[in-house]
Protein backbone atom coordinates (compact mmCIF):
# COMPACT_ATOMS: atom_id res chain seq x y z
CA UNK A 1 0.00 0.00 0.00
CA UNK A 2 1.38 3.45 -1.10
CA UNK A 3 0.99 6.35 1.42
CA UNK A 4 0.75 9.88 0.71
CA UNK A 5 2.48 12.13 3.20
CA UNK A 6 -0.46 15.37 3.67
CA UNK A 7 2.44 17.69 4.62
CA UNK A 8 4.89 17.15 2.17
CA UNK A 9 3.35 15.01 -0.60
CA UNK A 10 5.82 12.58 -0.47
CA UNK A 11 4.82 8.81 -1.45
CA UNK A 12 6.39 5.82 0.27
CA UNK A 13 4.91 2.47 1.16
CA UNK A 14 3.14 1.39 4.40
CA UNK A 15 6.12 -1.51 4.97
CA UNK A 16 8.66 1.50 5.05
CA UNK A 17 6.37 3.24 7.03
CA UNK A 18 6.70 0.49 9.83
CA UNK A 19 10.05 -1.19 9.04
CA UNK A 20 11.63 0.58 12.37
CA UNK A 21 10.65 -1.31 15.60
CA UNK A 22 9.79 1.65 17.25
CA UNK A 23 7.39 2.49 14.64
CA UNK A 24 6.01 -0.92 15.05
CA UNK A 25 5.17 -0.65 18.63
CA UNK A 26 3.95 3.03 17.85
CA UNK A 27 1.42 1.42 15.41
CA UNK A 28 0.53 -1.01 17.69
CA UNK A 29 -0.11 1.10 21.29
CA UNK A 30 -2.26 3.33 18.59
CA UNK A 31 -4.16 0.76 17.45
CA UNK A 32 -5.29 0.24 21.16
CA UNK A 33 -6.95 3.51 21.52
CA UNK A 34 -11.08 4.04 20.77
CA UNK A 35 -11.30 4.80 17.68
CA UNK A 36 -13.50 7.93 18.73
CA UNK A 37 -10.29 9.01 20.17
CA UNK A 38 -7.80 8.28 17.24
CA UNK A 39 -7.73 12.00 15.84
CA UNK A 40 -7.99 13.46 18.87
CA UNK A 41 -4.69 11.61 20.06
CA UNK A 42 -3.08 11.87 17.14
CA UNK A 43 -3.62 15.93 17.31
CA UNK A 44 -2.18 15.64 21.08
CA UNK A 45 0.58 14.11 20.34
CA UNK A 46 1.66 16.57 18.26
CA UNK A 47 2.31 18.72 21.39
CA UNK A 48 5.15 16.94 22.35
CA UNK A 49 6.94 18.09 18.51
CA UNK A 50 9.87 19.99 19.52
CA UNK A 51 9.28 22.80 16.83
CA UNK A 52 12.71 22.12 14.90
CA UNK A 53 12.48 18.43 14.89
CA UNK A 54 10.01 15.36 13.92
CA UNK A 55 8.51 13.54 17.32
CA UNK A 56 10.61 9.90 17.22
CA UNK A 57 9.08 7.05 16.38
CA UNK A 58 10.18 5.95 19.91
CA UNK A 59 9.10 8.80 21.96
CA UNK A 60 5.47 8.60 19.96
CA UNK A 61 5.39 4.78 20.94
CA UNK A 62 5.96 5.62 24.78
CA UNK A 63 3.46 8.45 24.62
CA UNK A 64 0.58 6.40 23.06
CA UNK A 65 1.38 3.11 24.93
CA UNK A 66 1.59 5.19 28.31
CA UNK A 67 -1.98 7.18 27.25
CA UNK A 68 -3.58 3.49 26.24
CA UNK A 69 -3.15 2.18 29.04
CA UNK A 70 -4.84 4.84 31.30
CA UNK A 71 -7.43 5.15 28.62
CA UNK A 72 -8.31 1.52 28.79
CA UNK A 73 -7.98 0.62 32.54
CA UNK A 74 -10.77 3.89 32.56
CA UNK A 75 -8.83 4.84 35.92
CA UNK A 76 -5.86 7.53 36.29
CA UNK A 77 -3.71 8.10 39.68
CA UNK A 78 -2.98 11.48 40.82
CA UNK A 79 -0.94 12.24 44.11
CA UNK A 80 -1.87 8.83 45.02
CA UNK A 81 -6.16 9.04 44.40
CA UNK A 82 -7.62 7.11 42.06
CA UNK A 83 -10.21 8.54 39.70
CA UNK A 84 -12.66 7.41 37.59
CA UNK A 85 -11.35 8.34 33.63
CA UNK A 86 -14.21 6.75 31.27
CA UNK A 87 -13.69 7.31 27.32
CA UNK A 88 -16.38 10.01 27.41
CA UNK A 89 -13.85 12.04 29.90
CA UNK A 90 -10.74 11.58 27.56
CA UNK A 91 -12.68 12.35 24.67
CA UNK A 92 -13.75 15.29 26.71
CA UNK A 93 -10.52 16.50 27.78
CA UNK A 94 -8.33 16.14 24.63
CA UNK A 95 -11.02 18.50 23.54
CA UNK A 96 -10.98 20.96 25.90
CA UNK A 97 -6.92 20.60 25.70
CA UNK A 98 -7.35 21.16 21.72
CA UNK A 99 -8.88 24.56 22.95
CA UNK A 100 -6.86 25.83 25.30
CA UNK A 101 -4.26 25.06 22.58
CA UNK A 102 -5.83 26.89 19.77
CA UNK A 103 -6.67 29.78 22.62
CA UNK A 104 -4.93 33.21 23.57
CA UNK A 105 -2.41 31.35 25.74
CA UNK A 106 -1.51 28.02 24.11
CA UNK A 107 0.81 25.46 25.73
CA UNK A 108 4.15 25.86 25.31
CA UNK A 109 5.48 23.43 23.45
CA UNK A 110 6.88 20.61 23.07
CA UNK A 111 4.87 18.97 25.79
CA UNK A 112 7.15 17.06 28.50
CA UNK A 113 4.37 14.36 29.78
CA UNK A 114 1.01 13.97 30.21
CA UNK A 115 0.74 15.87 32.97
CA UNK A 116 -1.46 18.89 31.99
CA UNK A 117 -3.64 16.47 30.31
CA UNK A 118 -4.14 14.54 33.56
CA UNK A 119 -5.04 17.20 35.38
CA UNK A 120 -7.71 18.42 33.05
CA UNK A 121 -9.18 14.56 33.16
CA UNK A 122 -8.96 14.57 37.17
CA UNK A 123 -10.96 18.11 37.03
CA UNK A 124 -13.47 16.94 35.05
CA UNK A 125 -14.01 13.15 37.75
CA UNK A 126 -13.73 15.82 40.13
CA UNK A 127 -16.81 17.56 39.50
CA UNK A 128 -18.61 14.58 38.01
CA UNK A 129 -17.76 12.61 41.27
CA UNK A 130 -19.15 16.14 43.32
CA UNK A 131 -22.47 15.87 41.11
CA UNK A 132 -23.05 12.17 42.22
CA UNK A 133 -22.77 13.35 45.69
CA UNK A 134 -24.97 15.79 45.28
CA UNK A 135 -27.61 13.67 43.46
CA UNK A 136 -27.22 11.54 46.43
CA UNK A 137 -27.36 14.06 49.20
CA UNK A 138 -30.60 15.04 47.41
CA UNK A 139 -32.40 11.48 47.13
CA UNK A 140 -31.43 10.86 51.31
CA UNK A 141 -32.99 14.32 51.65
CA UNK A 142 -36.26 13.59 49.55
CA UNK A 143 -36.50 10.32 51.09
CA UNK A 144 -39.69 10.02 53.92
CA UNK A 145 -38.67 9.92 57.17
CA UNK A 146 -40.55 5.95 57.67
CA UNK A 147 -38.47 4.68 54.29
CA UNK A 148 -34.82 5.82 55.67
CA UNK A 149 -31.91 3.61 54.68
CA UNK A 150 -30.25 1.25 57.29
CA UNK A 151 -27.51 3.69 58.36
CA UNK A 152 -30.00 6.83 58.70
CA UNK A 153 -32.45 4.76 60.83
CA UNK A 154 -29.87 3.38 62.99
CA UNK A 155 -28.44 7.11 63.64
CA UNK A 156 -32.07 8.53 64.04
CA UNK A 157 -32.63 6.08 66.56
CA UNK A 158 -29.25 6.73 68.27
CA UNK A 159 -30.49 10.24 68.11
CA UNK A 160 -33.61 10.15 69.87
CA UNK A 161 -31.86 7.99 72.35
CA UNK A 162 -29.48 10.30 73.37
CA UNK A 163 -32.63 12.97 73.90
CA UNK A 164 -34.14 10.79 76.00
CA UNK A 165 -30.77 10.00 78.26
CA UNK A 166 -30.31 13.86 78.22
CA UNK A 167 -34.09 14.33 79.25
CA UNK A 168 -33.85 11.95 81.80
CA UNK A 169 -30.63 13.48 83.15
CA UNK A 170 -32.16 16.70 83.53
CA UNK A 171 -34.93 15.34 85.80
CA UNK A 172 -32.52 13.92 87.93
CA UNK A 173 -30.71 16.48 88.53
CA UNK A 174 -33.35 18.67 89.51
Amino acid sequence: MILTCPCCGGRYSIEAGVADEAARQAVAAALGIPANLKEPVLRYLALFRPDKHALSWSRAGKLLDELAGMIASGTITRDGRVYSAPVDVWAKALDQLQAKQAGDKPLTRPLKNHGYLLEIVRGMADKAEARQEQVREDRRRQQPEGKRSGMAEISAQLQGLGNTLRGRRGKAES
